[in-house]
């Protein structure tokens, strides 16, 4: 069988896959096809060669050639007419017949005209009973024959001349418009492709005018706002579809999930162990961004954290990362997304501290009728973008301070509580879908609080 063999692997012949086409190597056999023709042409004859030549002269001058035999055989006719005439003794029509095709066709044909009326003057002579010796011997019958000739090469030339600077002219011409139809073309290219340019820097998906879009659409006061555009954001510019936000909570050792990517909310933990993430954890902690250098199937791709002073408040995790979203430049556009994101979640923290007062009832941690909505509308659209689930808890009791009570240590530190517009008291369940209800109904249960289910 034949190979092709390379420094590394060994290919199988491309041709033992095509069992009905010849194995000849024509590429091999070229040099002696070109020696064969090269032979063959050795053996043509003069005659045919000169019958070639011929023919392809007379198809480029077919024209030319058919004028000058006409105009030849006119002027023979005009001769005989004319040469009993008076009036004619002083009009050489050879001459004429001469300059007319050397001043029409060039050098070329200046020249056959004027040995074609050679051959006719010494037609001419011969015909008067002179003899070869005597044209040959008396110079003075030469003139005639060498002024025919000066005549056809002398006008032909000029015509020639005149017609080479016009072709070089036309030359140039066609030179330049074609580098001015090439300048053109490329001006008008240039002008596409900074308007094609331009473009793309403002739309690019990871462009200013996209990171400054990103940093409009962060700035909220609320948190869980911050939560919703953050995983849309961070999918948009990523281009990725695998990002959950987990908030951790104050003993650092349990992540509660806050949002996530559509096509990851079934599959992903409502709750994480942050042990299972410890060497991620010590690198998120310095303000870094961790990647999973590995490609360890149990850990995400790529983690941030958010917090001050050693502690985390936010986690955000990208779990799945293509082999071009694993290089340098994705890991440092993933870490200015989640700055972004770090940023207006501490911001948006330090408002809600200095708003702490005026949002929750005195001397509990129920949130009033206006801030209670806020949290309950952005639930609903997360809900319904497919980022985050929540259930909804009412209570037949109005008293703030009892509910709070009788709930504290029976719902976790992401469920929130509050009034709604119609003044009951009512605890919003993030994350909570209808296998995990039984138990959160049992819990409810043993705090003796009648509550019904709205949502």
């Amino acid at each position: 069988m034949p190979v092709l063999r390379t420094s590394k692997q060994v290919f199988p012949h491309p041709c033992i896959y095509m069992k009905k086409v010849q194995h000849d190597d024509v590429i091999a056999a070229l040099d002696g096809y070109f020696y064969a023709y090269l032979n063959e042409e050795e053996h043509v004859g003069l005659l045919k060669k000169l019958v070639k030549k011929a023919k392809t002269v007379l198809r480029m001058n077919l024209v030319r050639y058919l004028e000058l035999i006409l105009f030849f055989l006119i002027a023979e006719s005009l001769l005989k007419v004319t040469t009993d005439s008076v009036y004619f003794r002083f009009v050489d029509v050879r001459l004429f017949y001469v300059l007319l095709m050397g001043s029409v066709h060039g050098m070329q044909t200046g020249i056959l005209a004027g040995i074609l009326e050679c051959i006719s003057l010494v037609m001419a002579f011969r015909a008067e009973g002179t003899t070869g010796a005597m044209l040959f011997y008396n110079i003075d019958n030469w003139l005639p024959f060498v002024i025919y000739l000066m005549v056809g090469s002398i006008t032909g030339y000029m015509k020639s001349v005149s017609i080479q600077k016009e072709r070089f002219l036309e030359e140039e011409n066609r030179l330049i418009t074609e580098k001015y139809l090439f300048l053109n073309s490329v001006y008008q290219g240039l002008i596409e492709n900074k308007s094609d340019y331009k473009k793309q820097i403002l739309g690019y998906q990871d462009s200013f005018g996209k990171i400054f879009e990103a940093v409009q659409k962060l700035d909220h006061s609320i948190p869980e706002n911050i939560f919703l555009n953050g995983v849309k954001t961070l999918e948009q510019i990523l281009d990725n579809h695998s990002i959950a936000i987990y908030t951790i909570d104050k003993s650092q050792r349990f992540g509660r999930l806050a949002a996530c990517s559509e096509e990851w909310a079934g599959r992903l933990p409502g709750s994480i162990e942050m042990d299972h993430y410890h060497e991620a954890c010590q690198v998120i902690k310095k303000g870094e961004t961790w990647k999973n250098k590995d490609l360890d199937g149990n850990l995400p791709m790529y983690a941030y954290g958010v917090g001050e002073n050693g502690e985390l408040s936010v986690v955000i995790l990208l779990f799945q990362a293509s082999l071009s979203q694993q290089s340098l430049y994705y890991m440092n556009l993933f870490t200015i997304l989640c700055g972004l994101v770090k940023m207006s979640f501490m911001r948006a923290m330090e408002y809600q501290n200095l708003i702490n007062d005026e949002k929750y009832y005195e001397e509990t941690m129920v949130l009033k009728e206006d801030f209670f909505e806020n949290q309950l509308s952005i639930r609903q659209e997360m809900s319904v973008l497919g980022i985050a689930n929540y259930m909804m808890i009412r209570f037949e009791s109005g008293d703030c301070m009892k509910v709070q009570q009788a709930l504290k240590g029976k719902i976790r530190q992401t469920d929130i509580l509050g009034k709604d517009k119609e003044g009951h008291i009512c605890l919003l369940l993030t994350q909570a879908n209808e296998k995990g209800y039984p138990i959160i109904r049992e819990k409810l249960e043993q705090t003796g609080l009648h509550f019904e289910r709205i949502k």
